[in-house]
């Protein structure tokens, strides 16, 4: 197996390594906020931030499957950009 040359630019600009960011952060959010829950004075708006990190740490990774798979013309090499 061998990287890429590009690589680091992949990582930066890639919509699926976005997305996996993003899932990671919702999920860590998801994991962190009961610790904060008596911080909010109204709980349904501490449920609804819950509710949509744990839905965010579910679709984000799925999005990022698709993401993978979709065309990036951005992302092409830049030897390849003629073909």
């Amino acid at each position: 197996m061998k990287l890429v040359d590009d690589w680091r630019s992949i990582l930066a600009r890639a919509w699926s390594m976005r997305f996996i960011y993003a899932g990671a952060f919702c999920g860590a959010a998801a994991l962190a906020l009961p610790f904060v829950a008596d911080q909010f004075a109204d709980q349904r708006v501490f449920a609804g931030i819950l509710f949509a990190a744990q839905v965010g740490a579910v679709i984000f990774p799925a999005l990022a499957g698709y993401a993978r798979v979709v065309d990036q013309p951005k992302m092409r090499r830049r030897s390849h950009a003629g073909r």
